[in-house]
């Protein structure tokens, strides 16, 4: 599968661009920020690909925990 092919199929425009939820942003890459820390602890360099790895997903997908757009629109 290309590469595009496969970047094509995990993003998510509803939830990306101008549609973008900012509080959604800022509370993932705090849980993304918080879980590389741990992983960090025990492995520094898996930590800093694992949170490399969750900042694009969030770039793409807009989120990194599913259900994050409606817990967010709900409590925030």
């Amino acid at each position: 599968m290309p590469i595009e092919t496969f970047l094509d199929h995990l993003r998510q425009p509803e939830y990306t661009g101008d549609n973008r939820c900012l509080p959604c942003t800022i509370v993932n890459t705090i849980i993304a920020l918080a879980l590389a820390t741990a992983i960090a602890l025990w492995r520094p360099l898996a930590g800093a690909l694992v949170f490399g790895i969750f900042i694009i997903l969030i770039y793409l997908r807009g989120y990194l925990v599913p259900g994050t757009p409606e817990l967010t629109t709900r409590y925030l």
